[in-house]
């Protein structure tokens, strides 16, 4: 098979520091249950900045830096690539000298979940996995639903009943098995991890595979080159499971130890909860490294499909390694949206 250039090396648990070789299917960490993370040999490296400036296509322009060892296992549709929008008025409004949004809409399933799933099934792929399953508010369920089809896997895709009728059909049209839960989000999850447990599902859920948050990390790549390489003041982000922000963290870490960055000041990391559902928010205000789950509000402006209300969050949990100096928090700001 062709391979990809991929500099991945290993896994590494985020919480205990345990490695796993490539072969490693069993996720989360086995032995703390904590968060498996693809590490990189960046001294490998031979492309340069020019030479991925100068590639076509989706998020796997960025192919080294994800971890994905041969081309016939990835899995794609298009997604990534996907445009800065200058919003001149929003910007004279808050008084600032810029303002942008990443349209991440533009994705083949009309959502950033698209990066996510493309880099998790092709994850499976690569593992020669035949069914994955996923809980989900809607949007990852749609994404992970299509993207398995492409790669021909079986897949399954617990929501609950408040979720888009839309997603709902989507998920079932292409060609995933849906199972509905009463009750919130909360209970999805509940459910899902019963039916994990009972039938050895291979998950593809928010931080409990390794692939899904390199997928995310693609935003943050895709930004700092459409800022030629020097990156935004700040960052606001809407802030759900948390693999997006932890993503974009990443990415920064990874272009400045590779000497991609022109200025090598990081930008700030705003965190956007909605105010009736903010963990992260509340722990970062309280100065904690480990989130308090919370509820799912009745109501919201921020409907179950938006995912930023989710309960319980994968991006803050307790760590028995210490951060690594140089590197910001991923959660140094924060903000509540109503």
């Amino acid at each position: 098979m062709p391979r990809t250039e991929s500099l991945i090396s290993h896994f590494e648990c985020y919480d205990c520091g345990r490695t796993y070789d490539l072969d490693h299917t069993e996720f989360p960490c086995p032995a703390c249950g904590g968060i498996l993370d693809p590490r990189y040999d960046y001294d490998s490296l031979t492309t340069t900045r020019d030479e991925i400036e100068a590639r076509d296509g989706s998020m796997w322009k960025y192919r080294e830096l994800l971890p994905i060892r041969n081309d016939d296992d990835i899995v794609s549709l298009g997604e990534g690539n996907t445009p800065m929008i200058d919003c001149p008025e929003l910007a004279d409004e808050m008084g600032v000298a810029r303002v942008t949004i990443k349209d991440e809409g533009q994705n083949p399933t009309n959502t950033f979940k698209d990066r996510g799933a493309s880099a998790s099934i092709s994850g499976a792929s690569q593992q020669d996995v035949e069914e994955v399953a996923i809980p989900s508010a809607g949007n990852a369920g749609q994404a992970a639903a299509a993207y398995a089809a492409r790669a021909g896997i079986d897949c399954h895709v617990v929501l609950n009943y408040q979720s888009n009728d839309i997603q709902k059909t989507m998920v079932e049209a292409h060609g995933a098995d849906l199972h509905l839960v009463d009750g919130k989000l909360d209970k999805a999850g509940e459910r899902f991890g019963e039916l994990r447990d009972e039938y050895d599902w291979y998950t593809v859920a928010t931080f409990q595979t390794p692939f899904r948050h390199e997928g995310k990390k693609t935003m943050g790549l895709e930004i700092f080159e459409q800022f030629d390489w020097e990156g935004p003041d700040g960052i606001v982000y809407p802030t759900g499971g948390g693999v997006g922000l932890i993503g974009i963290w990443k990415a920064y870490q990874e272009l400045a130890e590779l000497g991609w960055l022109e200025d090598e000041t990081p930008p700030s990391l705003h965190v956007a909860q909605s105010s009736g559902c903010a963990p992260v928010v509340e722990a970062i205000n309280e100065q904690r490294t480990e989130h308090t789950p919370g509820t799912v509000p009745n109501r919201s402006v921020a409907a179950s499909k938006s995912r930023i209300r989710a309960p319980h969050p994968g991006c803050l949990r307790p760590s028995t390694r210490p951060a690594e100096p140089g590197w910001p928090s991923p959660t140094r700001k924060h903000s509540r949206e109503p």
